[in-house]
């Protein structure tokens, strides 16, 4: 075979001309790549304004370093805080308090004097517990229940003996009168410069919306929220709501984030002077939109070029499937039993050989069914004979028996009856039928069971029961009568008390199978069901092997044990069957 016949080098040919190089080129590589520059030429950009925006911050940071050096500027604060600090302040003259008094509020103010607008509060705590406040609100705004030495920015002060303490996010909880905003905080520990003890602490305030401003100085081209983390995670400052989810997703150093209105770009730089994390999202969706013109034109070419491949796919598609539509219609004959069907085959390409293929296939099994299967339904068909000729002498041989004791017995009346009910009863076994309705099998079982009954009057009493949904369901002839006379030879002839005898059938559905379910139950002697089996019970044998060599579901299963009676359980799949009149 020539390549250019084969349908490989067809398909491939069509396809590499048609799709590949067009379509990966212009809507694929070409967007992917000026998206990829654009994002990343943006992120440098934003990378120097999160840099510029950090410079500006810590540059506040620096003027609230050195507001908090200020006691150290004025001999008398220092002199008023060592007096509380020696426990002096109680006993000290009424001049001594006016002069220590006015050192600290003339301290207080200054923070508010040459400094800029952001600066919202101040408060002194001296290590006796005594606070000193000054706000935007004015003096004596101390909230009475606050304790200074308890707080938390207090014991961070103290920690950091002598350098600057960065305070998160927080509000001005020591203000009886506050507009409850936000503010981060600078706190130092003031020393005694003679004697090196500590005599209080010193916390400046700042206003978080600083950093409004100095974003909207910078300014951002596209849709961007900034934050501040504190070295606790906690957020210091963000220009926009910022969720818990999202927020652990920026903690997690993860290049890109996930909010509704979509994925944004993260940049982010340290402040070194508090150990705070400073961090700036930018809309991926923006950037997307500016190449907006370069997609859709990527898109229109693609579409253009799908229609074009389309077209020549039909042409091609048509000459390549045509032969597997006609190998399907000859699958299609095949399946209705029709093995002489032949698939016509053209040229010289795969789908050539492949019926060349299917025709030998057909022909080694038409082969191999004339030969085998036909053999082989021939001996389950002459078995299934065989085992139903070895029911019909067991049955007879055992109800003459019975005659015998009746005519000794000298009893010519039930003889009479016994003899009208074995000629139905022969009339059915020798009726050259292999299935059988329900009702007929009932009916045979009734005469056998009425003269089994009127051979032993008062010890048996026999019931049959089957609903009319069932009367007219086929099934193979005589598979019941061995299983009710076992239970009459072997369950109900040992004993001399009366026992009962109930054959029941209905109808019941399992794993999508419509089933007809026999019960014979008798509370007579009972039995070993696998020795009975294995030894003398050639009728349930054969009941068995008769189930064995019908298609579909079959069950038979027996319980029983010596003493307690006997329960004989068939389950037949329901099938349709053509009755045979042929003997």
């Amino acid at each position: 075979m020539k390549v250019k016949d084969s349908l490989k080098f067809k398909v491939l040919l069509s396809f590499v001309l048609t799709i590949s190089v067009p379509l990966i080129i212009i809507a694929g590589i070409a967007p992917y790549y000026y998206y990829k520059v654009i994002t990343d030429r943006t992120s440098v950009l934003y990378q120097s304004l999160i840099n510029s925006v950090k410079t500006h911050y810590e540059t506040y940071l620096d003027e609230m370093e050195r507001l908090t050096l200020n006691p150290y500027y004025s001999t008398d604060a220092i002199y008023a805080l060592s007096l509380h600090n020696r426990g002096g302040y109680p006993k000290a003259s009424s001049y001594e308090k006016l002069v220590a008094n006015r050192a600290i509020s003339d301290l207080m103010r200054k923070y508010f004097q040459d400094t800029n607008q952001y600066i919202t509060g101040s408060i002194l705590v001296s290590t006796d517990g005594t606070s000193y406040v000054y706000s935007s609100y004015g003096p004596s705004n101390l909230n009475p229940d606050f304790i200074g030495t308890k707080s938390d920015w207090y014991q961070r002060a103290i920690q950091a003996d002598g350098k600057a303490a960065y305070i998160g996010a927080h509000k001005q909880d020591y203000l009886k009168q506050s507009d409850g905003s936000t503010v981060f905080s600078v706190s130092r520990v003031i020393k005694d410069p003679v004697t090196r003890q500590k005599v209080g602490v010193v916390m400046v305030d700042a206003r978080t919306n600083v950093l409004n401003d100095i974003i909207k100085s910078v300014g951002f081209n596209v849709n961007s929220t900034i934050a501040v983390f504190d070295e606790k995670n906690n957020t210091v400052f963000s220009s926009e709501y910022i969720s818990d989810e999202v927020k652990s997703q920026i903690l997690s150093k993860k290049d890109t984030v996930k909010l509704d209105n979509g994925y944004y770009k993260i940049i982010s730089s340290s402040v070194l002077k508090c150990n705070w994390k400073m961090v700036v999202m930018f809309s991926l969706s923006d950037i997307n939109s500016d190449l907006t013109v370069m997609y859709i034109a990527g898109f229109l070419f693609a579409v253009c070029g799908f229609v074009f491949t389309l077209f020549i796919f039909l042409i091609f598609s048509k000459r390549m499937t045509e032969p597997f539509n006609k190998m399907i219609l000859t699958m299609n004959e095949v399946k209705k039993g029709n093995l002489a069907v032949r698939f016509k085959t053209h040229g010289n390409d795969e789908i050539a050989q492949l019926g060349q293929e299917f025709n030998n296939m057909l022909i080694r099994i038409d082969d191999l069914v004339n030969r085998e299967y036909k053999a082989n339904l021939a001996m389950k068909e002459a078995q299934f004979y065989a085992l139903q000729s070895q029911i019909k002498p067991h049955f007879l041989f055992n109800t003459l028996n019975g005659f015998i004791g009746l005519n000794r017995m000298d009893d010519r009346k039930t003889l009479e009856k016994a003899i009208l009910s074995l000629t139905r009863m022969m009339r059915y076994v020798f009726d050259c039928k292999d299935e059988v309705h329900v009702k007929d099998e009932l009916a045979f079982l009734d005469d056998y069971c009425m003269l089994q009954r009127l051979r032993f009057e008062d010890r048996l009493d026999y019931s049959i029961q089957y609903c009319d949904e069932v009367a007219d369901e086929l099934i193979p002839k005589l598979i019941l009568q061995p299983i009710v006379e076992n239970a009459v030879i072997h369950g109900i002839e040992p004993l001399s008390k009366l026992c009962h005898l109930k054959i029941s059938c209905g109808k019941l559905v399992k794993e999508d199978r419509v089933i007809i379910r026999f019960e014979v139950r008798d509370d007579g002697a009972g039995f070993d069901p696998d020795m009975a089996i294995k030894d003398n019970s050639k009728g349930l044998k054969n009941v068995q092997e008769r189930l064995n060599l019908r298609n579909g579901y079959s069950h038979f299963f027996i319980q029983s044990r010596p003493g307690d009676g006997t329960a004989v359980i068939i389950e037949i799949q329901k099938e349709d069957s053509n009755e045979n009149s042929d003997c």
